[in-house]
């Protein structure tokens, strides 16, 4: 079992209670799930990102996002307050060490983790950036059942306050 097998299992939640609302994403992300592979998984988590920001470009920016790296674009979205920054410093987190699956670079298979914690980060605000009316509120609330087991719920809560609740153990 891989060490970010929890983080899978949140994205595919995350990916399910997004299904029909970012088709661009969720093909990306589905990918990213079912692979075992940690370039693989890398690939696909940039390839989310590079989605995300393309829409943000067209949709704040009103341009194309076209060849520039993402590098310099994030901090274009930081410089105009585009995007909050804390979700600046995920996307900048996600961009770098996703680079190691998209070169030919070694990498520590462990640096795949956080990788996958930031893709949550950005999807889970992108998700209410978007939709705010459909994800008003996304996070995940984790549950000890017994020593080395864990329970993860996934709760979405929408303006109307009603919630929606995804259980998964491992």
């Amino acid at each position: 079992m891989a060490i970010w097998s929890v983080e899978i299992k949140e994205l595919e939640i995350l990916n399910e209670s997004l299904k029909g609302h970012f088709p661009d994403v969720e093909k990306e992300l589905s990918q990213l799930i079912r692979s075992d592979d940690p370039n693989v998984i890398l690939l696909y988590s940039r390839r989310c990102l590079e989605i995300i920001i393309a829409d943000i470009c067209a949709c704040e920016l009103k341009k194309d996002r076209g060849t520039e790296p993402l590098k310099g674009i994030i901090d274009k979205f930081h410089k105009e307050k585009t995007v909050p920054a804390h979700i600046i410093a995920s996307m900048h987190g996600l961009n770098e060490l996703s680079t190691f699956g998209t070169h030919p670079k070694d990498f520590d298979p462990e640096q795949v983790k956080p990788v996958l914690i930031n893709l949550m980060i950005v999807l889970k605000w992108y998700s209410r950036y978007k939709k705010p009316e459909t994800f008003n509120k996304i996070f995940f609330d984790e549950v000890r059942i017994k020593p080395g087991g864990r329970m993860l719920m996934l709760k979405l809560q929408s303006p109307s306050e009603k919630e929606i609740c995804f259980l998964f153990r491992s």
